[in-house]
């Protein structure tokens, strides 16, 4: 029973650190996206101070950044004639 406990203990802390660092790497990928943007995607709440909930709103956002940004990159270069 012991065992089983410290078992599950184990378990919870190595799927904590893990949550943990993914949180914290998705974070600093968010901040240096605004760095390279020059602003925050939501201006009252900076990646670097937001709570993890809020971060996912700020991926979505990020990302729908990118896919807008290479659609507009696409379209330029179809417009680019053919030699």
């Amino acid at each position: 029973m012991l065992s089983e406990t410290t078992k599950k203990a184990e378990n919870h802390s190595r799927e904590k650190f893990v949550s943990e660092t993914t949180l914290s790497q998705v974070r600093l990928i968010l901040v240096d996206a605004e760095r390279r943007r020059g602003r925050a995607y939501f201006e009252t709440d900076p990646a670097s101070a937001q709570a993890p909930s809020m971060l996912v709103h700020t991926l979505e956002q990020c990302v729908q950044e990118m896919i807008k940004d290479v659609e507009v990159k696409t379209a330029r270069v179809n417009e680019v004639p053919a030699t």
